[in-house]
Parts: C-alpha cells; structure tokens; sequence
C-alpha cells in the first residue's frame, strides 16, 4: 500500500507574506544599525570636545597663573634699565593681550607681536635674535601653510622668570657698582639650555631685583659659568649701565633665572576633518622657539581682564577687553572663554554636523594675590 506526500509546498501567498515580515525586519535592524551609529559618532564627539576643551583650558590657566612670577619680588615693579625689550623678554610686564577686533586685533599687532611672512622675500618682523621665529600673520583664510593665525580670535602672552634657578657666587665674585660678571653654579653647557648670550635673564635676592642682557658666557672652570653684564647687547638691546642692584649689590642667595613666556592663539592646524576641510586649533609660541600646535578643534579664544583700578583690594573692579587695559600689571584675574568642536562632522543639529561648545573660566593670577 503506498502513501502520498502530505508536504505541498507554500503557497504564493505565503511566500509574500514571509518576505514582508522579513523585510520589516531587515529595515527596522538595518534602522536601529543606522541609529546605533550615530549615537556612536556623537558620543565620540562629544567625548574629543571635553578632552580638548578640559585640556586647551589647563594648559591656558597654567600659563596665566605665572604671569609675572619674579620669585619673591613678584609684587614690585621692576625697574627698567634695558633699552628696548624684545618682545618675549619683556618681563616687566607679565601679560600682554590682543584683542580680536574685526580683521586685526588691539593694540595692533603689526608693531608689537614677532611676525614671520610666508613670503619668503618678506624678512620677519619684531624677532629678536636671527634664531628667533615669529608667528605667520599671513591671511587666514588664504594661507597655504599650517599655524596662520585666525583673526577674529585674541591673543594673550604670559611672561615670567623660570622656575630653574642658578645660585650667584657671592662669596667668591661679590656684586656691586663696579662689577660687570656675575658668577653661577652651573656648568656652562647646562645653563645654555636655558638662556645664552644675548639673552635676558632676571637677578633676584628677595631684596633686590634687576633684569639685564647677558654680552657673553664663558666656563669659569669646575662647575661655574661667568656671565657678563656690560653696558652694550645685540641691536638696539642695550643694557643702559653695567652695574646691577642699584648701586648696593646683591647678598647671599642671590639666584639668576632664565625668562620665558608662552603667547597663545588660533591658528590653522595641519589636520582636515572627515569632511576635507580645514581644522582650527590652539597654538602656543615659547620663547623664541617656533609656535606649537597644542590642541585641535579649537575655534575661537576669547578674554576679558580683571583689572584692579583701586590697587589695593587684589580683586578685579571690572572687567574689560585687551583693549581697554591701561597697565597689565593692575590685572589681578584673566577670564576666558575657549569655543572647542568635535572637528569631525558627528551629526549634530548645526548645518556642518560638527558639535560645539564654549568652555568659560576665570583664572586668578597667583603672584597678583599678595599685598606688598
């Protein structure tokens, strides 16, 4: 006896309703896959934002909390007996500001800031030294190398003497009205790591304190350097006399320090986002090394200064642009407000995708918080 197949198959109708199950399926996989994504890339973005928002800020408000740091005699004014002070040097001012007015800035940049021109038929302007490398001013918009700065943006330079200090040889070479050298502990090779001829460094024994232009270096033997101090410099650098603690030398634990200064601004990075177009970033020029790029994704810089008018409280009587400062040395706070993005096109609600955010501090300057 034989038996026929029960199985017949399915039917048409069967089929289509199998596919369209299946196919709500796929889209609503292929639908929470898309979704999954781009909450993906958001986060992301959201994460790189904070990271270098957190981390241009720190390095911001490191910075400013030295201006004008001279060891114990921070609070006095230092007294000028140098002829024209290069820009970086300067430390009888510890800040200096810039404020984005339009296409330039205020004060205007041109005579102050060292400068280097993309045109290379174009020599740089205010570098002190031929080793000296300014920042590139050149159009933002049109400039065809990295590190142009963006106008729009502030600039701040924050000066102070080094946290590396050098012991004076007071016993052995005393400093007074005749004397031209001052004495260090310090091998010459290790001590031109941090200043050489033709720099200014800053002298300091809690008492007295003078900034001058070193005319030469040389060994002294065993473990010393002798730096000289004479009436001369390089340019129109000049010290104005050779002698230093205002006619009454320096005493025990006199130190010599280097001087350095950090200017920040935005420029153009060396990067493109995901979309091929150029990234902003955060710079910093040390000394008179060339600019650094510190941190991408930073779009815009600026600040306001809390200036102490009454010169006694140590707290800001108001707070006003670059521009409107008439002495840097009576600002007693710094507030700043960074606009970082995510550099990348994330998806988020503005027209390129790319999210934002602005990061506000205000930033005590710590050698400005003691009364003399």
């Amino acid at each position: 006896m034989s038996y026929r197949s029960q199985q017949q198959g399915v039917t048409l109708v069967e089929l289509m309703i199998s596919l369209g199950i299946f196919s709500i399926l796929t889209v609503g996989m292929i639908g929470m896959f898309t979704s999954n994504q781009e909450s993906s890339r958001l986060l992301t973005g959201q994460g790189t934002l904070a990271e270098s928002g957190r981390f241009a800020m720190e390095l911001l408000a490191r910075s400013i909390r030295k201006a004008g740091y001279r060891g114990c005699n921070s609070k006095r004014s230092l007294d000028d007996l140098i002829n024209d002070e290069p820009y970086e040097f300067n430390l009888t001012a510890g800040m200096q500001g810039f404020n984005a007015t339009g296409s330039g800035w205020s004060p205007n940049i041109t005579s102050i800031l060292p400068q280097t021109e993309t045109d290379p038929s174009t020599s740089d302007t205010n570098v002190y030294l031929a080793a000296g490398t300014g920042i590139i001013v050149d159009d933002y918009a049109t400039c065809p190398t990295t590190g142009c700065l963006k106008s729009g943006a502030d600039i701040i330079t924050m000066r102070f003497a080094s946290s590396t200090e050098y012991s004076v040889d007071i016993a052995g070479n005393p400093i007074n009205s005749g004397a031209e050298d001052v004495i260090i502990d310090g091998v010459l090779a290790d001590v031109q790591d941090d200043f050489d001829q033709y720099h200014l460094v800053f002298i300091n024994d809690c008492n007295t304190e003078d900034m001058f232009v070193i005319t030469d270096m040389v060994d002294e033997g065993g473990t010393q350097t002798r730096i000289s101090h004479s009436v001369g410099g390089f340019g129109s650098t000049q010290n104005l006399q050779s002698s230093l603690g205002d006619g009454s030398g320096y005493q025990t634990g006199a130190t010599v320090t280097g001087i350095e200064s950090h200017t920040y601004y935005i420029g153009a990075s060396r990067s493109l986002n995901n979309q091929g177009d150029p990234v902003d970033a955060l710079y910093r020029k040390s000394g008179l090394d060339a600019p650094q790029e510190l941190v991408e994704g930073v779009e815009d810089l600026q600040i306001l200064y809390g200036v102490d008018t009454a010169g006694e409280d140590l707290v800001p009587s108001t707070y006003v642009d670059a521009s409107l400062v008439t002495d840097f040395n009576d600002v007693v706070s710094v507030r700043i407000v960074l606009t970082v993005n995510s550099i990348d096109d994330v998806g988020s609600s503005d027209a390129d995708g790319i999210l934002r955010r602005n990061f506000t501090q205000t930033i005590r300057l710590r050698n400005r918080l003691i009364k003399e």
